[in-house]
């Protein structure tokens, strides 16, 4: 009997002899198996969630080289528990290293050299749940990084930063006018600012109007983008965690007297030298803006489409217009507030 010779793949197909056999698939014991406290059934030790009911698994501490977080992205609703990178000086990374810890953190290698070259506080990853934030944790410190864990209950985001609409510059205080609030006015001693932090918004919108040409096929017909920038600045003093906020846009600069200039750029600059001088002892940081392209593999900006409407541009001619809006105005506040958070653990 003739014995039939395997069908020769074509080249376009050559990768498939490559492939495993068989796909090799994780066992563990019985004894190895996690009950969930939520609905008791088996979970494997290497989740951080429960398989059937998603409820946080405890995770015992011979399983915490097993377990594997999701580090999915959350929803602006969710709230979250953000491990953070806490650079030190000796700090040196091999390549291999670095690649192996971007895949646990679910970051491209290049984002985690670009976190690690910075050199400054910044956020690796954003957990779901406070098991999952320590177990990242653990992973990022038996491989060499100092980390720390900051929620965001701590960063307390709903409470946003008081507007300042105007200042005043007394002997050894500043009395500070607020937006909406004509008649009051707040003093703050010099010695009371712990922390001066700059930093802008940026925001870009792209109007796209886009013509049918089918059943469901459109093209793009027009295009238009507007962008803004507004310079901030983030002031904290003691015992206070939400911190007031000058805006360029929105503050009046008489208080800087004879030195008051025709643009909001120049007076913002005089505004914020003078302040330093007066807070002596304040921490100062003006990194956001060289920081930002680093922020964005964890704290995204925010992004929002929306449809503007429909226009009937001729017989048989139909035309949709949509708007994306890109902000990173939660961004800044989450880098402020972890700023700040940080300074008073300190």
């Amino acid at each position: 009997m003739e014995k039939k010779s395997k069908p020769e793949l074509p080249d376009a197909f050559l990768w498939l002899q490559d492939l495993p056999k068989e796909t090799a698939t994780e066992r563990f014991t019985t004894e190895q198996m996690v009950a969930c406290d939520g609905c008791g059934r088996s979970n494997a030790p290497t989740r951080v969630a429960c398989l059937y009911c998603g409820a946080p698994m405890k995770i015992a501490e011979e399983n915490h080289v097993l377990a594997r977080p999701v580090l999915r992205r959350l929803e602006n609703w969710e709230k979250g528990w953000n491990v953070v990178y806490l650079p030190n000086e000796a700090d040196d990374f091999e390549e291999v290293a670095l690649a192996q810890v971007a895949t646990f953190l679910r970051l491209e290698r290049t984002e985690l050299e670009k976190i690690v070259a910075a050199r400054h506080v910044l956020p690796v990853a954003q957990a779901e749940s406070a098991t999952e934030a320590i177990v990242v944790e653990k992973y990022l410190q038996a491989n060499g990084f100092s980390t720390a864990i900051v929620s965001d209950e701590d960063l307390e985001l709903k409470a946003l930063p008081r507007r300042v609409r105007e200042l005043e510059f007394n002997d050894k205080h500043l009395n500070l006018s607020l937006l909406g609030k004509s008649d009051e006015s707040i003093k703050l001693l010099d010695a009371e600012i712990e922390l001066l932090i700059t930093g802008a918004i940026f925001e870009r919108q792209v109007e796209n109007r886009e013509q049918r040409k089918g059943k469901d096929s459109f093209e793009i017909k027009d295009s238009r983008e507007i962008s803004s920038d507004e310079s901030l600045l983030d002031l904290y003093v003691k015992n206070d965690k939400s911190g007031y906020r000058i805006s360029a846009k929105n503050f009046d600069f008489s208080c800087l007297g004879a030195d008051k200039k025709l643009l909001a750029r120049e007076n913002f600059g005089n505004l914020l030298e003078k302040l330093r001088e007066r807070a002596a002892n304040a921490t100062y940081d003006d990194s956001y803006k060289r920081l930002r392209a680093a922020l964005n593999p964890v704290w995204q900006p925010d992004q929002r489409n929306e449809s503007i409407g429909w226009q009937h541009e001729g017989i048989g001619k139909i035309s949709r217009d949509n708007r994306l809006t890109v902000n990173n105005s939660a961004q800044f506040l989450r880098y402020s507030r972890m700023l700040r958070e940080l300074k008073s653990r300190n």
